[in-house]
């Protein structure tokens, strides 16, 4: 039988049975349902044994979950040591950055996912297309290589336009906690007012920041772990400055000095910008009047030239 007809098959197949999945709501097990209501009470009646503990974990997972999970998270662990090159820390940490609420499990996972339906999708798209094995093989190895990295390349597009919009909004917050202080309030009322009134990347991770303050942790441990996990650099020097400060009561000239250099530092960002765009926008005018001129000046040459 024609190996295209086969792999046409087993892919109708797989839409088929994915298709029945999504319209047929699977039932949920009356375990996962009764769960959370009983819990609570055996906790305070004391009748929960940690192998009854570990039982209730997985509750609520089906057979294949628990037989082939381990193996596609060890898949995907050692993806990610290819793709990313970086330890779970570091994922975690760049995953915060992105403003992404996904564990480092779920990530790899997803990564996983791309990468396998990427290299079917190629596979079954030369083999459709009735090229040769060879054509198929770097069909599929190129798909699977954008699955691999397409996951890394979101999350560093992520990071980038939340680095962007932490550089617009650095300069208005420094201004407002330096006022603040300048009213006699406290670094803490200053970041809790600031808080409150507004909203933004900054604002979100001072919020973390008050709320962790206000829980009892050191102020100058908090903001060093902001520091060393906020995507922007401007702002690992607003919070630093503010870690500085915070029990001396603050200091507002220090925050307006560090908000005229961010300023002055997004001038020059937005001028950089500008070069590049007035540079792009004039290129494709180059493109199509430079051959017409250059027409027009080779159509006179004979008439120069031989006097015609």
């Amino acid at each position: 039988m024609d190996p295209r007809v086969i792999t046409v098959a087993f892919a109708a197949a797989i839409a088929a049975g994915c298709l029945a999945r999504a319209v047929v709501r699977q039932p949920k097990p009356l375990a996962t349902r009764v769960q959370p209501y009983v819990a609570g009470i055996r906790g305070r009646l004391g009748t929960i044994r940690p192998e009854t503990a570990i039982g209730d974990a997985n509750v609520g997972r089906s057979g294949l979950t628990l037989v082939f999970g381990p193996l596609i998270k060890q898949l995907a662990n050692g993806l990610a040591q290819l793709v990313d090159a970086s330890a779970a820390a570091s994922a975690e940490v760049r995953l915060k950055q992105a403003g992404i609420s996904m564990t480092v499990e779920q990530y790899r996972t997803r990564q996983l996912a791309y990468t396998a339906g990427a290299l079917a999708a190629g596979a079954f798209t030369g083999l459709v297309l009735g090229f040769g094995t060879g054509t198929v093989i770097v069909l599929a190895a190129a798909a699977g290589l954008w699955g691999a990295t397409r996951w890394r390349a979101r999350l560093e597009g992520l990071i980038n336009k939340r680095r962007e919009r932490m550089r617009t909004e650095l300069y208005t917050v420094c201004q407002l906690i330096a006022i603040y202080l300048r009213t006699g309030d406290t670094p803490a009322g200053a970041v809790d007012r600031l808080v409150r009134r507004a909203q933004g990347e900054v604002i979100t991770e001072l919020a973390e920041a008050g709320a962790q303050v206000r829980s009892g942790r050191s102020a100058t441990g908090v903001f060093e772990q902001l520091t060393a996990t906020t995507p922007e650099p401007s702002a690992a020097r607003l919070y630093r400055l503010l870690s500085s400060t915070w029990t001396a009561g603050g200091d507002a000239d220090s925050l307006l000095a560090l908000a005229d250099d961010m300023r002055t530092s997004r001038r020059e960002d937005l001028t950089r910008l500008m070069t590049k765009r007035q540079t792009a926008m004039a290129f494709p005018l180059v493109m199509v009047i430079g051959p017409i001129l250059i027409l027009f000046v080779a159509a006179a040459i004979p008439h120069i030239v031989f006097g015609r």
